[in-house]
C-alpha cells in the first residue's frame, strides 16, 4: 500500500506554514526594491482572504532588517480607518516606536511634513512630537 501524503496546510490566519513554497520571485522583487538609491517604485500586496499575504509580509521583515531598513507594520481595522485623522494617529503611534530615539538636529535645513513649524529642532520624533508635526 502506498504511503499517504501529509497535507502541509495548516488553517489559521497569518500562521507560518511548515514550508513556504513558490515565493522566491516575490522575495527577489522585494530585495530589488530595497536596493533603490532613489525610491521610485514600491510594493502593493493584495489578495483574497487566506491566500498568504500576512505570511508573505512576515517573510519580508527579516529581508528588510538585513538590508538596514527599519520595519514598522500595522493591521488597520475598520474602526481605525473611519477618518483620515484616525488613520494618521494609528500610523504615527506605530511609527513612533521606531522613531522615538531619532532626534531632529539643529542642522536640519528642511521642514518635516507640509506644514511643520520652522522651530522644530533638537526634538525626538516621539509620538507627541510626531502628532504636533502632523
Amino acid at each position: 500500500m502506498a504511503e499517504l501524503f501529509k497535507n502541509p496546510f495548516r488553517p489559521g490566519a497569518g500562521h507560518q506554514p511548515p514550508y513556504l513554497a513558490g515565493r522566491e520571485k516575490e522575495k527577489s522583487e522585494f530585495k530589488r526594491l530595497l536596493e533603490q538609491d532613489t525610491i521610485l517604485e514600491n510594493l502593493v500586496l493584495t489578495g483574497l482572504r487566506g491566500v498568504g499575504k500576512t505570511v508573505l509580509v512576515d517573510t519580508f521583515r527579516p529581508i528588510a532588517l538585513g538590508n538596514s531598513w527599519s520595519w514598522v507594520g500595522t493591521d488597520l481595522s475598520e474602526s481605525s480607518s473611519v477618518s483620515e485623522e484616525r488613520i494618521a494617529v494609528r500610523l504615527l503611534t506605530d511609527l513612533s516606536v521606531v522613531t522615538a530615539n531619532i532626534k531632529i538636529s539643529e542642522h536640519t535645513t528642511s521642514r518635516i511634513g507640509f506644514n511643520s513649524p520652522a522651530d522644530v529642532e533638537n526634538v525626538n520624533l516621539n509620538f507627541q512630537n510626531l502628532i504636533n508635526i502632523y
